[in-house]
């Protein structure tokens, strides 16, 4: 069984590259298992979305020179507030 830290680090892997078969059988046997961690995926995911809807392409994401406007960091901590307290997300 993976650990929680093997999970965290294979959904990190999982935004740059496809998972082999065994790796994401194992991380969805402990997501079963483990709230914190789906928990954590789910917020990754919540992020992703951000990032796109902020309109960033992937090639630039760590790319010290790119920026969010204002709006954008504004939309995205309100999406993640919302989703911590329940809310959900907005469509």
């Amino acid at each position: 069984m993976l650990s929680c830290k093997d999970v965290t680090h294979l959904a990190s892997e999982s935004r740059d590259r496809e998972l082999g078969a065994m790796e994401r059988m194992g991380m969805h046997m402990h997501l079963w298992i483990c709230k914190g961690c789906r928990r954590f995926t789910q917020h990754m995911e919540l992020l992703g979305q951000a990032m796109r809807m902020a309109g960033k392409e992937p090639e630039r994401i760590g790319d010290p020179d790119a920026r969010l406007s204002q709006e954008a960091g504004d939309r995205i901590r309100s999406a993640l507030q919302r989703r911590l307290n329940g809310g959900g997300t907005q469509d």
